[in-house]
């Protein structure tokens, strides 16, 4: 099981497209958290703020491979170039080449 856990949230974080991750993770947070107090359940709560908080986070990151070198685009103009490693970006904002 951790196994499949590992290799779901490295996929994800692999990812450069879009900021469809940091959507899901607000509807997950928003969902989740008024499910769970509707339902009076803290547990629910709590979890629901993990899941989303870190679906949001993995929206701002992703992992360069180590022969590779990425361009990004802030606004469709050039800001910077990166390197292998994990490198931030800003969802919707930067686009990755």
């Amino acid at each position: 099981m951790s196994s499949s856990l590992f290799s779901i949230s490295k996929r994800i974080v692999n990812q450069k497209g879009s900021g469809a991750h940091a959507i899901a993770g607000l509807l997950i947070l928003i969902v989740g958290v008024a499910f769970g107090l509707s339902i009076e359940s803290e547990a629910l709560v709590y979890a629901a703020i993990v899941i989303g908080l870190a679906t949001i986070i993995s929206a701002f990151l992703m992992i360069i491979k180590q022969y590779e070198r990425v361009i990004i685009l802030r606004l469709g103009r050039y800001h910077r170039q990166v390197g292998p490693g994990v490198q931030t970006r800003i969802p919707f904002v930067d686009s990755v080449l």
